[in-house]
């Protein structure tokens, strides 16, 4: 459902010129349902290497990612096995048979488990959940049936939502939630996370990441970093609190192209100005990244991230290990 024709297409493009594989299709549908099901019939595809396609097509990007820190100390005990058996007790990897892609009615179900780059990072892991919701929307039209009944006609949708529980060792947990333009969806769907998680690790030693200090940094360095990351709309808060927004005219335009604009916002951060919002975009400089990448850090939340593309995981990897830096 999440995956483009594109990123099927360059599943297939590794096997072709193999027995059973086509790469071009008249729609999506035929890709799917012929193209690639025949390349697994013919086991020309594995499995894994679906699921793993899957995997990438949902779990990066089109995000909230809330961060959350904890001990080293505390850290140092949460391999994936640990928090798996106080999930689901032991012989977990037999019991639940991960991945699971079926949906449970207007419920969350636990839908993976596993290690995140076992070849680079062997003690980051992640925790994946499908939720199943039913929406009603209004479709605009409504007329009278007699006198006293109005009728209105809505579309009945069901989403498959994503929640991702990313642990990044040695001291951080991301919980990723879909993007949405109702906060108290967003909410909803970190606080069922942390609801689902809560007899695999201890709410009580996470405290939120305030990424003040890393939005600040990037900010003041911002034209010394050009070859890193260029910065949008920023808002600063002042000694006195008085929040100051900073927006470019142009869509491409940069923060700091004009001088003026440039002193205000040193001066602002030498009088010890927070920076409670930014909108960062992260150069693809060689193929750091799979492409530039926009990010929003901060907002409504102090330890927030929001990635309205999607992206591959490396780039986000990326994204939290600059936020590390610049939080030094």
């Amino acid at each position: 459902m999440m995956c483009t024709a594109e990123q099927i297409q360059s599943l297939l493009r590794l096997h072709k010129g193999s027995d059973g594989v086509r790469i071009t299709a008249e729609n999506k549908e035929a890709l799917v349902s012929r193209n690639l099901r025949d390349a697994v019939d013919a086991k020309v595809i594995t499995e894994e290497q679906v699921n793993n396609l899957i995997r990438g097509a949902e779990e990066n990007g089109g995000q909230h990612i809330f961060y959350f820190r904890c001990t080293k100390a505390y850290g140092a005990k949460l391999s994936l096995n640990l928090v798996a058996e106080n999930l689901w007790g032991k012989n977990w990897a037999t019991k639940m048979q991960f991945p699971r892609y079926e949906l449970k009615e207007n419920d969350f179900v636990w839908a993976d488990a596993r290690q995140w780059s076992p070849e680079k990072k062997p003690r980051d892991w992640t925790l994946k959940v499908y939720g199943d919701e039913v929406h009603h929307r209004f479709l605009g039209e409504s007329h009278e049936d007699g006198k006293k009944l109005l009728v209105r006609k809505y579309a009945v949708e069901q989403k498959r939502r994503v929640l991702l529980a990313r642990w990044n060792d040695p001291d951080i947990l991301e919980l990723r939630v879909p993007s949405d333009e109702s906060r108290r969806r967003v909410l909803g769907w970190v606080q069922k996370l942390w609801n689902m998680l809560q007899t695999g690790l201890q709410r009580s030693e996470f405290k939120e990441w305030d990424l003040t200090k890393a939005r600040s940094k990037m900010v003041a360095e911002a034209k010394a970093n050009s070859k890193y990351y260029t910065t949008r709309d920023t808002v600063l808060l002042d000694p006195n609190s008085n929040a100051v927004e900073f927006h470019p005219h142009s869509a491409q335009g940069d923060l700091f192209a004009s001088d003026a604009t440039t002193q205000a916002i040193d001066g602002l951060l030498k009088a010890n100005s927070g920076c409670i919002q930014t909108s960062t975009t992260w150069l693809a400089r060689d193929g750091v990244l799979s492409k530039d990448l926009r990010t929003y850090i901060g907002g409504m939340s102090t330890n927030e991230l929001i990635v309205r593309e999607h992206c591959e995981a490396r780039d986000l990897d990326y994204v939290t290990d600059q936020l590390r830096f610049h939080s030094r």
